[in-house]
């Protein structure tokens, strides 16, 4: 693949890499969605509320709810003081109420206030079983919720330290680092499913692309073998940044329509500081690889599950075998489409 050829390649196998991975990025978009709801409502506590260790039980309450509803389960906070935490909204359209207990240990809940409820339980509870089976006991269901007690601790205690130096009522700075750090891990989460696509997609592209330039004796297999690493590493990266910047232009539509801007998303993403370097950098992770293959299909297939090691995709690529695999039909489909591209505007 000629280098002015390249970049128009990277972007179709990122974009393909994204319309792969829809179902992820969507759902890292709805997650983004509730994580900055929940800043908010965080942001709207007083830090005082439950005094210096209740306080944790309400950011528990919003990161449940949070987390429940970037996994499709709608939910909301009860902030009225009432029985229930929470009301979780079913597919049927009817409500279901649900009590949170973080770091609660066994004989310290009242069961029976919380009869037609379901308790969530941080889910780190080193005593969630006999929790459990006391619930069992008195008719009322436990489950393990999405919060970890630990977690809700350290945002309380940094929002209870923040008003403590402000002297304001709610804390406004820790929210909003709350709701960065969350974005970030979910783009992050979606940069990398887009990654693994986006490899199977490039190196298909990548194969076909040189069987032809074999062909023509325009290459030799060890240069083809090369450009196909190379080319597999550049669409991870590509793949990458389209999703993680694909799952937040998502949130802002609130939904996953606005990932059928992938194309456009997958050029952009070649401007971002750091991809273009990427890419130039995955000849050197093909280097390292080292050993030419026999042909360029055989050496492509293996290229496709490991090539990337040293891209910012690097993660995804090295767990891109399985994902090779199951993608079998999408590999093949982008040899057969790289080589007819290479055919129509080859040299």
């Amino acid at each position: 693949m000629s280098l002015e050829k390249r970049p128009a390649k990277l972007i179709l196998a990122g974009t393909c890499g994204v319309r792969m991975k829809t179902v992820e990025i969507s759902r890292a978009a709805r997650g983004i969605h509730a994580s900055i709801k929940a800043g908010k409502s965080l942001s709207q506590l007083n830090t005082m509320r439950g005094g210096v260790k209740g306080f944790k039980g309400f950011v528990a309450e919003i990161q449940e709810a949070a987390e429940a509803s970037a996994q499709g389960r709608m939910t909301v906070v009860l902030n009225n003081n009432g029985i229930a935490d929470l009301q979780h909204t079913l597919k049927n359209g009817q409500t279901a109420f649900k009590q949170v207990k973080a770091g609660y240990r066994p004989g310290q809940i009242d069961y029976a206030r919380y009869r037609g409820q379901t308790i969530v339980i941080d889910k780190d509870n080193p005593n969630f079983a006999l929790i459990k089976k006391e619930g069992a006991q008195a008719g009322v269901k436990v489950v393990r919720g999405h919060f970890s007690n630990e977690n809700a601790k350290f945002w309380a205690d940094a929002m209870q330290m923040e008003t403590k130096i402000t002297g304001a009522k709610s804390a406004v700075i820790t929210p909003k680092i709350y709701t960065g750090v969350q974005t970030a891990a979910r783009a992050h989460s979606a940069g990398i499913s887009a990654a693994k696509g986006g490899a199977v997609c490039g190196a298909g592209l990548s194969i076909g692309s040189n069987l032809v330039e074999l062909a023509r004796g325009n290459k030799t297999v060890g240069e083809a073998t090369v450009d196909v690493a190379v080319d597999t590493a550049g669409a991870a990266a590509v793949g990458y940044v389209s999703g993680a910047v694909g799952s937040v232009v998502a949130e802002t539509a609130v939904g996953a329509a606005a990932i059928e801007t992938a194309g456009a998303v997958g050029a952009a993403a070649m401007t971002v500081p750091g991809v273009g370097a990427a890419v130039g950098a995955a000849g050197a992770a093909a280097g390292a690889i080292g050993g030419v293959a026999t042909s360029a299909v055989s050496a492509g297939a293996a290229l496709a599950t490991s090539a990337a090691a040293g891209t910012v995709a690097a993660g995804a690529v090295a767990a891109a075998g399985a994902a090779a695999v199951a993608a079998a039909p999408v590999l093949a489909v982008g040899v057969v489409v790289g080589g007819v591209l290479d055919l129509i505007f080859g040299d």
